[in-house]
């Protein structure tokens, strides 16, 4: 953990857990109404148990990995306030090619190309 109080605040659930972003979320989307979050892969099980347990069906996953060699370190998803139950996935996001520059997906989400 950062020895820096903001950088500590910013990276790690000090003041807000997931569990708090889960129940705020569900309090605050209508029915049906649909929260985008991103969140580090490794949490992949505790965000699906907690959007559940809320009631926020996971719908839409992305991995985001920083080369096709490296594992997934991020994770985008989308779920909806009592939506159906099923779960898509979609391509799996590489941030750089092999010459480790940015890919063309990356170029286009940052209007470089």
């Amino acid at each position: 953990m950062s020895q820096d109080k903001k950088n500590a605040v910013a990276r790690h659930e000090i003041f807000c857990t997931l569990e708090d972003v889960i129940v705020a979320s569900n309090i605050l989307l209508k029915d049906r109404g649909k929260l985008y979050m991103v969140h580090r892969a490794n949490r992949i099980a505790d965000v699906f148990c907690t959007m559940r347990k809320h009631k926020i069906e996971p719908k839409l996953i992305k991995m985001v990995q920083p080369n096709e060699k490296k594992a997934p370190n991020l994770i985008l998803i989308e779920g909806q306030k009592n939506g159906g139950v099923f779960l898509n996935w979609e391509n799996t996001l590489y941030i750089y090619n092999d010459k480790g520059e940015y890919t063309k997906e990356i170029k286009e989400i940052y209007g470089l190309i």
